[in-house]
Order: structure tokens, then C-alpha cells, then sequence
């Protein structure tokens, strides 16, 4: 009877199956358990643990460990006190004195050519008369004494003192051509009949006084005494015909000086890029005065010529801003009241006869006046 149930089963499981789909048997009878497998690997090491405490110190004894590194350098101690001062070495090889130096010959040519030359364009426009080592010269004014005698004395000379025949012929020259006559720096004294010469002092020269006389007053400071004597004379003769020249030129009104600048016009009036040139030219620059007493010794061109003069300021970008040429600010002005005013329009600056300034365009014509 069991096995027709068991027929029936199957057979209905093979009809419910169909051929491309697979069918699900019914679980069987469990097996028996399978025998123990091999042992597995070990595994890998895991991460590495915190270190552990430092141990207790170890009884001494033992090698020496390695030294440790260098410390933090220390702060700089006390100077300590001067050591004892050496022993003098030996003397170098005495070298040539200053007058065989080629170098300096040639130097010193030149400066004498050039002082030459100067000296002769002045003998040829009249203006001076040199004789022995003296140097005669004239501004061509009448005036009296006390004014003569101020007038030389400010350029540094003194007023002619005839001492032999050249002189004299030399002053009569001058006195001819301008068909005048000249006072003689010679005096009467209080004693009548005793003449009193008016004499200057400079440095290294003999002051001749013809009785008793005030004391002279202390010429300027002569050159250092050099072991080399040839040198010295030569430097000496070139710093007197320089000196000489400088006072002749104050005294003709050629130049002024001040603060030591030289300042000096050609009594010519031109426009500012003309003027710009000459200057330039003639180894200077258009006047720029930097305070009160070099714009005095510019006012004294312009009240003697009775013009105006450009200075070497102008007008930078922005307006109402005035520069020297070399681009730096002004350091002291001295303008008109009210000015400047152009604002742009006139660029630049002329010196009134007062003194005081104008901004001006630069096409007109004013006086050349350089400093050096």
C-alpha cells in the first residue's frame, strides 16, 4: 500500500516539472560529519603598542655615552681691556717729492695756460694793466677818496701806489685812456711833508710802511709749508694771479660773491633757453638763489643793469609748484605779492628790480646771469 503512494508522488512531482526550468528535490537524509582540516596560518602582526615608561636609573659605572649636541651660543661678554701697543715698524722707502711728479706738472701747466688766457682777455678789453707782479685795473668811475679807497678795499686791493717808473707809467696808461685823472694811494701825515703809502697786507708778502702807521690788518691764511719749496712757489704764484684775477672782476662789477658762489653776468639779455646755454657753457648754471643773501648778490646785476633776470627755477607739472632745474622743491622764494599767478601758463621765474619774483613765459628777453 506504501509503495502506490510513493509512485503517485512522483509522478505527480515529474508532471508539475517542465524540462527547461529545474526542480527543487526534497532534502535528503543527512550525512555523516567529515574528518577535522589541516590547521590554518598564523596571522599578520598587528600595530605596533605606546612605549612604556622610561625604567629606574642603572647603577653607575660603564662607558662613557657620546656627547650631546652644542647649546644655544651664550651673550657676548665685557671688552676685554687693550693689549700692549706693538713695536713700531719699519720706515717705507722715501718717495719723490711732489715737483717731479709728472702728473701734477701737467695739472699745473694747464691751470697756468688758463689763468694765462683769462689774464690776456682782459688786458684786451682794457680792463687790466698788469705790471711786475701787480695787476692795475679800473672800473672807469669818478669818485672821491674815501670812496676810491672803499671800492678797492671791497674788492680786495688797494688803491694804486706807484713804487718805480713802470708802476707809474703803468697807472698813467690807464689815466690817458680815459682822459682823467686818478687819485694815488698816498697820503700827507699829520708831519708836513711826510708822505704815509697806502699798503694792503696779504700773507707772505712784506708790509713797507713809511712812518708809524696803524697795524695792518691780518691778511688771508697762506698755504700749508710743504718740505717741497719748488711746489709750494708754484702754488703760491698760481693761488695770487687767481686771487688777483677775482678782484678785478668785483671791482669792474663782472662778479659778486656770496656763500662761495661767484656770480657774474655778460650784461646781455636773451630768453631762458639761451641763457641756459651761455650759462652752461661757460661751466655754470642760470642763478638759483637758496636763501636772502644770494638773492641780494643777484639783485646787485639787476639794479646795475636796471632789468629783470630769469632764475633757474620753473614751474613743475602741477601748477603753483616751482622746482629747481635739477627737479628738487624750492627751498626759499621770494615772489611779489600775489604771485605767482599764471597757473600753468607761465613756466618761468624772473628777478624784479626789488628783488622780489614773477613766474614769466619764457620766450622774453632778460639779463644773463650764472653762478659757478
Amino acid at each position: 500500500m506504501l509503495l502506490p503512494q510513493i509512485l503517485g508522488a512522483v509522478v505527480a512531482f515529474l508532471v508539475a516539472c517542465h524540462a527547461e526550468e529545474p526542480c527543487t528535490g526534497i532534502p535528503g537524509i543527512p550525512g555523516t560529519p567529515g574528518t577535522n582540516g589541516l590547521p590554518g596560518r598564523d596571522g599578520r602582526d598587528g600595530m605596533k603598542g605606546d612605549p612604556g615608561p622610561p625604567g629606574s636609573q642603572g647603577p653607575p659605572g660603564g662607558m662613557m655615552g657620546p656627547p650631546g649636541r652644542d647649546g644655544l651660543p651664550g651673550l657676548t661678554g665685557p671688552k676685554g681691556d687693550q693689549g700692549e701697543k706693538g713695536e713700531r715698524g719699519e720706515p717705507g722707502q722715501r718717495g719723490l717729492p711732489a715737483s717731479f711728479d709728472t702728473e701734477l706738472h701737467s695739472i699745473l701747466s694747464t691751470l697756468r695756460h688758463h689763468i694765462a688766457a683769462l689774464e690776456g682777455v682782459l688786458a684786451l678789453e682794457g680792463t687790466i694793466t698788469r705790471v711786475g707782479e701787480k695787476m692795475l685795473a679800473t672800473n672807469g668811475k669818478e669818485v672821491d677818496f674815501a670812496t676810491t679807497l672803499h671800492v678797492c678795499e671791497r674788492a680786495g686791493g688797494s688803491v694804486a701806489a706807484p713804487r718805480n717808473e713802470e708802476e707809474n707809467n703803468a697807472i698813467l696808461s690807464i689815466v690817458k685812456r680815459f682822459n682823467r685823472y686818478a687819485y694815488l694811494g698816498i697820503k700827507e701825515t699829520p708831519i708836513p711833508a711826510l708822505t704815509l703809502l697806502l699798503v694792503t697786507c696779504y700773507a707772505e708778502k712784506e708790509c713797507i710802511v713809511s712812518g708809524k702807521g696803524t697795524m695792518a690788518t691780518q691778511g688771508q691764511q697762506g698755504l700749508p709749508l710743504s718740505p717741497d719749496i719748488e711746489l709750494q712757489k708754484m702754488l703760491q704764484s698760481l693761488e695770487d694771479r687767481i686771487l688777483q684775477l677775482e678782484r678785478v672782476l668785483i671791482l669792474t662789477k663782472q662778479i659778486t660773491e656770496y656763500g662761495g658762489k661767484l656770480f657774474a653776468t655778460n650784461g646781455k639779455s636773451e630768453d631762458f633757453e639761451t641763457i641756459f646755454h651761455t650759462c652752461k657753457n661757460a661751466g655754470g648754471f642760470i642763478v638759483s638763489p637758496r636763501n636772502e643773501g644770494e638773492n641780494n648778490a643777484i639783485l646787485e646785476f639787476v639794479k646795475q643793469f636796471n632789468t629783470y633776470a630769469y632764475l633757474g627755477i620753473k614751474e613743475g607739472l602741477l601748477p603753483g609748484e616751482f622746482l629747481y632745474l635739477d627737479n628738487t622743491k624750492v627751498s626759499y622764494t621770494n615772489w611779489y605779492s600775489g604771485e605767482p599767478s599764471g597757473r600753468g601758463t607761465t613756466t618761468c621765474v624772473e628777478m624784479y628790480t626789488d628783488g622780489t619774483w614773477n613766474d614769466k613765459k619764457c620766450n622774453y628777453d632778460r639779463l644773463t646771469v650764472c653762478e659757478f
